[in-house]
């Protein structure tokens, strides 16, 4: 299993944009994220289906 790690910055309203999508958080998280906070994207990778290197 491969994963690839990015780095985003929050928009407002806990949004984030990932391959031309945007993400809002599915729960409501326990503490308050600031708008511009970085955050961790991870995309999990099979065996047999990689990405291209870029």
């Amino acid at each position: 299993m491969f994963t690839i790690r990015e780095y985003r910055q929050l928009g407002p309203g806990n949004t984030l944009s990932y391959n031309g999508t945007i993400y809002t958080l599915a729960k409501p998280a326990h503490f308050r994220f600031e708008t511009k906070m970085t955050v961790e994207v991870r995309e999990t990778l099979s065996a047999c289906g990689t990405r291209a290197n870029r």
